[in-house]
């Protein structure tokens, strides 16, 4: 049993080594990391860990779908953008389209 705890141990602390080594690369994990750590101290069962870090997942999931939402708003406007101004410089000869650069009209 010694042993098998032992292992374990020896395990977790090769984990934690790992872990600092891929956060070391990816800086910008760190609040995430502390933010997961600090949720999982206060659980008391292995099934509220469970709970906790599907919370956590949940979170950072409605974070990217916000952030990609407001992405693809902002793809949308730009290619209505262009498409002005493909319509607007349709016809212009290159000598003008530095006018309609400048105008936005032709």
């Amino acid at each position: 049993m010694g042993n098998v705890i032992s292992m374990r141990s020896d395990e977790y602390y090769e984990a934690l080594e790992r872990r600092e080594v891929f956060l070391s690369k990816h800086p910008e994990l760190r609040p995430l990391q502390r933010k997961i750590d600090e949720s999982l101290k206060k659980a008391d069962t292995q099934q509220n860990r469970l709970v906790i870090m599907r919370e956590l997942m949940m979170d950072s999931l409605n974070e990217m779908t916000e952030s990609l939402n407001s992405m693809i708003s902002s793809l949308k406007e730009f290619d209505r953008k262009v498409k002005t101004m493909q319509t607007t410089t349709e016809g212009c000869t290159s000598s003008s389209l530095a006018e309609v650069r400048a105008e936005e009209t032709c």
